[in-house]
């Protein structure tokens, strides 16, 4: 799994940004591994994408085509990768904690 911090170079115009928005929806169709992107503020970064990928390569393979396609946009890119398979963990991932909280 893969969490993806990105920072826009600079806020666009209200065209540019429905053309990104267009462009985003677009890309995500060829993307189902992505389960949530939104923007957002903090770690001085304003988007962030979540995604699963069944092996390194696959992440590797997702960062390179993100970073071709996105690159005129971003001023930065970072991600945070974890292993759901090994490792530690606090908590198994599952939405059923959720369930009574929202």
């Amino acid at each position: 799994m893969a969490f993806s911090f990105s920072k826009m170079k600079a806020y666009p115009g209200t065209d540019v940004a429905d053309e990104i928005i267009k462009k985003s929806k677009a890309w995500l169709t060829k993307h189902p591994n992505v389960i949530f992107g939104a923007n957002g503020e903090g770690l001085g970064k304003d988007l962030v994408l979540i995604s699963f990928h069944k092996t390194y390569s696959a992440i590797a393979d997702f960062m390179c085509s993100f970073a071709m396609e996105w690159g005129n946009y971003l001023d930065s890119f970072e991600s945070f990768l974890i292993s759901i398979g090994a490792g530690y963990k606090l908590r198994d991932l599952d939405l059923k904690y959720l369930a009574d909280d929202i």
